[in-house]
């Protein structure tokens, strides 16, 4: 009997596994690709608000990557957004 229960458990942590994990790695994907646009607004011209929305979504995002939380990834995404929207600084333009 208790080769059939170890059995049982083993299985069913192989499914749970197996659905979770692609899940996971979806979230690890997202994240990775808000934190390498937050990284390209950095670098860019910017205005302070702009500046700090894009280092929030990059710590936010690195913690997603690591965690695989998509709470943290959905609150990085949504500070990301929010700083995108702020009105950036007039810059000459280059002729």
């Amino acid at each position: 009997m208790d080769d059939d229960a170890g059995c049982h458990r083993a299985a069913r942590a192989f499914k749970q596994n197996k659905n979770g994990a692609s899940m996971e790695y979806v979230i690890q994907v997202l994240s990775a690709i808000l934190v390498g646009t937050a990284i390209g607004a950095v670098l860019g011209p910017r205005s302070r608000s702009l500046f700090i929305g894009s280092v929030a979504a990059i710590a936010l995002g690195a913690v997603s990557i690591f965690t695989a939380s998509w709470v943290m990834l959905a609150i990085g995404t949504a500070i990301f957004l929010a700083a995108q929207s702020m009105q950036r600084e007039s810059y000459p333009a280059r002729a």
